[in-house]
């Protein structure tokens, strides 16, 4: 099923905005709490009436409409959204919230869930978006072509990926890469696997997951696997939960008593209870930071000068970070043995994006297709290049 996304209302006097209803308004009903994050995160909070259900980022007033899977149609059509966005599985969008969007001629955006950190950053900015000529895609736009907050959106994905830079630098330096085992319920083994955005992240601050590719992205375990896994840490990512007690009196650790792995008899089961701690939003810095603190303890100062990092200042000077890559593996091995390039941060955005004329909002074609905004050349205020001296003309009589 194709992902439908509402940016069909051009504007003669200033960017592209989402289209909007009889009332001039734009009414968003945000299934996905990644995405209401990102959305508030870009100044547009406000346009957001609903929200699902357990959603950490909700702006206040937003009324919960339930999940995608288990919505409260009723509750969704009493707000009049013109919008709905979610993320959605290989299985695209449910057949029941489409019928209903479709009869109450409500648009929906919905984006694949991503896999890994370089995902995520797209849905803020793609800056494929930038384009000339512009590329055709299935996808919805960023969120920033979208909400007509290009600008703002490549700040905060620059912003993001320098902190992750930083915290790479510094976690580079431990001469051990610790082997992890990330869940989220220990109550009943089940565990987050690679090919998920949080295996990206434990591979950027030098942490190796335990689990295999094979294993699946949320594996349930037993005892007897995890034995064979032999982790030496292990992290619990529980958002708002209550801190851990020792093991024999934490009844939530009660399948891992009397284990003969490390983490366990080393006592380094750490919970990780970041209220956004499984959104893969513009959170994960402050994540990724929760899990080098976890693994890598004696780092603990350099990490939280890391954080302290102003790192919109840093953009600003333009100066130069290394950018981090996309792994598909986490490195292995001591320190230095398979380090990442370091290349030069992108240039500050304001050198990319086009400031002055307005652009035309990306029209969905009939055969389902996103046409990117095409954007003029960008007019920037950079050092023009060295002009060659003007050849001399002869005068005409």
């Amino acid at each position: 099923m194709l992902m439908l996304a509402g940016c069909d209302r051009q504007s003669q006097n200033g960017p592209p905005r989402l289209s909007e209803n009889e009332q001039g308004q734009t009414r968003i009903v945000s299934l996905a709490p990644a995405l209401t994050k990102m959305i508030s995160d870009l100044g547009e909070g406000a346009m957001i009436v609903g929200v699902a259900s357990h959603d950490e980022a909700a702006p206040e007033g937003a009324k919960v409409v339930g999940d995608y899977m288990n919505l409260n149609t009723e509750a969704v059509l009493a707000l009049r959204p013109t919008h709905i966005f979610m993320m959605s599985t290989k299985e695209g969008v449910p057949s029941q919230l489409q019928s209903m969007a479709d009869s109450n001629k409500v648009v929906v955006v919905s984006y694949p869930y991503p896999k890994d950190v370089d995902e995520v950053g797209m849905i803020l900015f793609d800056e494929s978006e930038l384009a000339v000529p512009p590329p055709k895609r299935f996808t919805p736009p960023s969120l920033g072509t979208l909400m007509s907050r290009q600008l703002e959106a490549s700040r905060l994905k620059l912003d993001l990926f320098m902190r992750l830079s930083l915290l790479e630098q510094v976690t580079d330096k431990n001469q051990q890469r610790p082997r992890v085992l990330m869940m989220l319920d220990p109550s009943d083994l089940t565990a987050l696997g690679r090919g998920t955005v949080h295996n990206d992240l434990l591979a950027r601050v030098n942490g190796v997951n335990v689990l295999s590719a094979e294993a699946g992205t949320a594996p349930k375990l037993d005892r007897e696997k995890l034995l064979s896994l032999q982790p030496e840490v292990i992290l619990v990512l529980s958002p708002k939960d209550v801190p851990l007690k020792p093991v024999d009196e934490d009844v939530r650790l009660v399948l891992l008593r009397n284990m003969d792995v490390p983490a366990v008899k080393n006592n380094r089961i750490v919970l990780i209870d970041h209220p956004m701690g499984l959104l893969p939003s513009t959170s994960m810095g402050e994540i990724a930071a929760a899990m080098a603190r976890a693994i890598h303890p004696t780092m603990e100062k350099e990490i939280d000068e890391v954080m302290k990092t102003d790192v919109a200042a840093l953009r600003r000077e333009g100066m130069d970070l290394p950018a981090t890559l996309p792994r598909s593996e986490p490195a292995t091995g001591p320190a230095g043995s398979s380090a990442s390039p370091l290349l030069q941060a992108p240039p500050p955005v304001e050198a990319v994006l086009p400031l002055g004329p307005p652009v035309t909002a990306p029209p969905l074609s009939r055969e389902g297709e996103y046409h990117v905004i095409n954007i003029p050349p960008p007019q920037v205020s950079a050092p023009p290049p060295p002009r060659e001296a003007p050849t001399t003309q002869p005068a005409k009589d």
